[in-house]
């Protein structure tokens, strides 16, 4: 029986089953059913005879059992006229542990269709890409991108990207699948997928090359799915990928590189004799001196499963090392747990490059690749200046998809490739691993705009109540003026000897002090600007409403300048005043609150009066004057 014709064939690839369905059309015809939608069974016996067709014999119409026992099960329907033919479905689905793998009956239908499911790991999207590839007569490699160990890391605005070219992302956030080779974690956590692997397209346009990556997580935004373009630039050096803008439109998510692996033109290749290092073209030589002739160990190369690797890298090639099958290799590498080294750069295949201020050393090897027979294993060492670094130790970067192992080495020897334009310019910026991440620099902001709101609270919290406000205020004028050196005190005279003559040398006592420091204090007509009795005059309870004149004039007190005053006297006026100092002194002189007799231009008054004259001064609603 026929279940598909090989010429009546159909492929389709669905997206949502990530699966391809492969349709078989054009078999046999199918069974014929009953009404009810039952298959007939054949052959079956009626009245001691087979059919393997529907009868028409004891029924009005067309019938045929739907048992293979029908004299038991007396089971049996109307048949159905079906023209169909029998056809077949096989659906291919990636397994990447199957190897070929073999279908499995899913399901069949009244005998007239069949559907298989095949798993395989032959229909699974390839994990790498091509990462080199020529485009207008032009030459790109973007190998030494490629990370067989890592992935490139960069952060914008609290999301941290993962990314990888031409193959999956490696050591990336939990939630990040083996086919991405772009992830997204953003603040709470989350990781969003924003490309496959095998959605890589390479295009060069202008000076420019772009690497695409599609079918990332679903967006809101009608429907569409997240993508990712990858603007490289030609730069110095291997550099670092940076974020660049969201089109929240199109939902695709821009990023700029800035690297050496985007040039088209081949770098200027120099020579390498005892150290020194020849330019034949410019005939510019220097030497990168102790580091070409020391061993030196790389390490950094930890392996998702557990595996550790450090390298032995002497340029001259090595001469005294532990492990003995590294001896006159320039690149050793070294697995930390057991005994086992391969040679990974040798320096009779080695060349050497100058492109601008960066020193590029390749060593081959007779090694074979472990992933491709075909190649061998290499090695690059990138040399970047760095006048602090002195020697400086290799750091050992990554090891790309062709078995291309990368170091990058910073050191003081090659700082010579630098022009002394370039460095007094400070226009040699290298954007290399150094210095702070995007991350670190938005920790920083956000910690100083912090310090800069707790300063504003605290200053708030000290200065929001008025008296405290004036408490400053007043601190700041005391600093900042002259100081007076004069002072006043009050005293008792009597009412009816007051005249206009008296009141006329009261107010140039006022206007006595030092005029050169302006009218300085004055508060509610009172007089507040001295050296020693400012803080007792200002605490006076006055109304406001009182003026300069009605102060100077009450009754029964007059002011005296502090040059007659004995400097012993001051002391005393900062406490309160007793109800003693109104009681008339043995001597008829009226005693003043700091303990001292009347000023010699005030007159004598007797006993009676001045009982009299307080009684009467009592009842004033300006007391407190007087009781200070």
């Amino acid at each position: 029986i026929s279940f598909g014709n090989k010429k009546e064939i159909k492929l389709d690839y669905r997206h949502q089953d990530e699966a391809v369905f492969l349709q078989y059309k054009g078999g046999d015809k199918c069974p014929p059913v009953t009404e009810k939608g039952e298959l007939c069974v054949f052959p079956f016996q009626y009245n001691g005879k087979s059919y393997d067709r529907c009868i028409a014999e004891g029924r009005e119409h067309p019938w045929c059992a739907t048992t293979d026992n029908l004299g038991r099960d007396q089971k049996w329907g109307f048949c159905v006229n079906e023209a169909g033919q029998r056809e077949s479905t096989i659906i291919f689905k990636c397994d990447e542990n199957a190897n070929n793998g073999s279908p499995e009956l899913l399901s069949e239908t009244l005998g007239c269709s069949v559907t298989f499911e095949w798993r395989t790991q032959l229909l699974c999207p390839p994990r790498k890409m091509e990462c080199k590839f020529i485009q207008k007569h032009k030459t790109y490699d973007l190998r030494i991108l490629s990370s067989l160990t890592g992935s490139w890391v960069f952060a914008d605005k609290g999301s941290s990207y993962y990314m990888n070219l031409c193959q999956r992302v490696h050591e990336g956030p939990s939630g990040c699948p083996d086919r991405a080779s772009v992830c997204r974690r953003n603040q709470n956590g989350a990781v969003q997928v924003l490309g496959l692997v095998h959605t890589q397209t390479l295009n060069v346009t202008g000076d420019k090359v772009f690497v695409s990556y599609s079918n990332g997580h679903e967006c809101p935004q009608r429907n569409k799915k997240a993508t990712t373009v990858i603007e490289l630039k030609c730069g110095k050096t291997v550099g670092l990928p940076r974020f660049n803008r969201i089109d929240e439109e199109n939902c695709a998510y821009y990023i700029t590189w800035e690297t050496r692996a985007a040039c088209a033109v081949k770098p200027q290749e120099v020579k390498i004799e005892n150290g020194t290092v020849i330019n034949p073209e410019t005939g510019k030589n220097f030497s990168l001196g102790n580091v070409y002739y020391k061993l030196y160990n790389a390490s950094g190369d930890f392996r998702t499963n557990g595996d550790r690797y450090i390298y032995e890298i002497q340029l001259s090639s090595i001469t005294d090392s532990k492990n003995s099958q590294c001896m006159g290799a320039n690149i050793c590498q070294v697995k930390i747990s057991d005994t086992r080294t391969r040679r990974v750069g040798s320096s009779k295949n080695a060349h050497y490059y100058i492109q601008d201020d960066v020193l590029d050393l390749v060593f081959f090897s007779d090694s074979t690749c472990g992933r491709d027979s075909k190649k061998s294993v290499s090695s690059t060492i990138v040399f970047h200046c760095d006048k602090d670094a002195e020697e400086g130790i290799p750091k050992f970067l990554h090891e790309s998809t062709d078995c291309q192992y990368l170091f990058t080495w910073y050191t003081s020897a090659v700082c010579q490739l630098v022009s002394s334009e370039t460095t007094n310019d400070g226009k040699y910026v290298e954007d290399f691993p150094k210095g702070l991440s995007g991350r670190s620099q938005a920790v920083g902001a956000l910690l100083s705009l912090l310090l800069v709101i707790l300063t504003a609270c605290l200053v708030i919290l000290l200065l929001y109540k008025k008296e405290r406000r004036e408490s400053m205020k007043q601190k700041i004028i005391n600093c900042c003026r002259r100081s007076s050196n004069v002072s006043y005190k009050y005293t008792k005279i009597n009412t009816e000897e007051v005249n206009e003559n008296e009141t006329e040398w009261l107010m140039e006592e006022v206007a006595m002090p030092n005029h050169s420091s302006g009218n300085e204090a004055h508060i509610n007509g009172h007089v507040a600007r001295k050296a020693a009795m400012s803080d007792t005059l200002m605490s006076l309870p006055v109304d406001d409403m009182d003026s300069e004149d009605e102060v100077l004039t009450i009754p029964e007190v007059k002011i005296h300048s502090a040059r007659d005053v004995d400097s012993r006297g001051l002391s005393s006026t900062r406490r309160p005043f007793q109800n003693k100092a109104h009681k008339p002194s043995s001597r008829g002189k009226t005693a003043l609150p700091n303990g001292r007799k009347n000023s010699k231009t005030s007159p004598a008054f007797g006993e009676e009066e001045m009982q009299n004259s307080v009684a009467s001064y009592h009842d004033d609603s300006d007391e407190d004057l007087l009781n200070f």
